[in-house]
Parts: structure tokens; C-alpha cells; sequence
């Protein structure tokens, strides 16, 4: 599996490095050909940053979201934009206290071994964070449902893990559901 990732991780590199010299000497050339051009750019560019996206560390995505957020801060003039605000602003306390419970379990499992509790909340929060990653923008991104992960963290074990993290972490998931313009279960209201 190792000379997998990598091969997969040399791959993204040469696409990466290949569509950035590719993007140059398109931007350099457009003038023959603006429009195709200018999408053959963009496409690659937004390729690029997806790749590259993929290799940022969990602080280093933080510290993006955390640019967007103050972005999204500025422009709260509509109710969609305010709504947006919200839902980025939750997001990037959800992903934080997902890291932080993440750590949680791990010291617990050293301390006590396996509990079924906490072994199924740390499946449903690898998903959760892995849905959270796949886009660099908070609004494209999918999420755990809902309902199952509130179930999980009502679960006594659980809530002994860290109750005031839980108790946050309950909150900050209802909030941030129910300003996800994308939310299949309509809005925890």
C-alpha cells in the first residue's frame, strides 16, 4: 500500500507541477484564442487547487477556512450571505472540536481499551472530517447525517469522554445544519 501512495502522491505532483506550467504558457498565449483558452486555464487551475488541497494539513485547511470566514464576516448584506456566514463559521468550529475529540478517543482507547461508543463516534467523525475535506470551500462539502451523529454523542460513554466538548459539538452541528444550503434533512429547527 505504500508504494501506492506513493506513486499516487509522485502522480499528483507531476499533474500539479504539469498543469501549472501548462496554465502559464496558456495565460501567455490567449490572445490567439481567449475564450478556449481562457477555460482551458481555468479548468486547470481549479484541478490544480484541488490536488493541492488534498496535501494541506488539518491546520493549514483551518487557517484557509479561516480567511473565508473573515471574508464571509464582510459580506453578510443579503440573508443567503448572512446564512453563509453562519454555516462557514460552524463548519470551522465542527472541524476543530472533531480534532479535538479525535484526540480525546485516542487517549481514552491508550487509558481503557476498546468501547463500542467511542469506536463507532470515531468512525462517524473520520467520515464527518473526510466529507469536510474533500472541498476547499465549506459550502461544497458534504457532512455525516445529522440525526445519526447527534444519536452518537448522546450516548453516555460519549458524553463522559469530554461533556462540555460533546455539549459544544452538539450545538455547533445543529447550527451548522441549519444554515447548510445543501441540508437533505431540511433544518434542525
Amino acid at each position: 500500500m505504500g508504494n501506492n501512495n506513493e506513486r499516487k502522491m509522485k502522480n499528483d505532483a507531476y499533474v500539479i507541477n504539469y498543469l501549472n506550467s501548462a496554465i502559464g504558457i496558456i495565460l501567455k498565449n490567449k490572445s490567439d484564442f481567449d475564450s478556449q483558452l481562457s477555460q482551458e486555464a481555468r479548468i486547470a487551475d481549479i484541478i490544480q487547487q484541488k490536488i493541492s488541497w488534498r496535501y494541506l494539513s488539518d491546520e493549514d485547511k483551518q487557517f484557509k477556512r479561516l480567511g473565508l470566514l473573515k471574508l464571509a464576516e464582510r459580506y453578510q448584506d443579503t440573508e443567503a450571505n448572512k446564512k453563509s456566514y453562519q454555516y462557514i463559521d460552524a463548519f470551522y468550529k465542527v472541524y476543530d472540536l472533531l480534532r479535538y475529540l479525535l484526540n480525546a478517543i485516542d487517549n481514552e482507547k491508550l487509558k481503557n481499551g476498546d468501547d463500542i461508543s467511542l469506536i463507532r463516534l470515531k468512525t462517524a467523525i473520520l467520515i464527518e472530517k473526510e466529507l469536510m475535506d474533500e472541498h476547499s470551500h465549506p459550502e461544497k462539502s458534504g457532512h455525516y447525517p445529522e440525526k445519526t451523529m447527534l444519536n452518537l454523542l448522546s450516548d453516555s460513554e460519549v458524553i463522559n469522554l469530554a461533556p462540555e466538548k460533546i455539549m459544544e459539538l452538539n450545538k455547533m452541528i445543529t447550527e451548522m445544519y441549519k444554515n447548510w444550503s445543501k441540508n437533505p434533512e431540511g433544518t434542525s429547527e
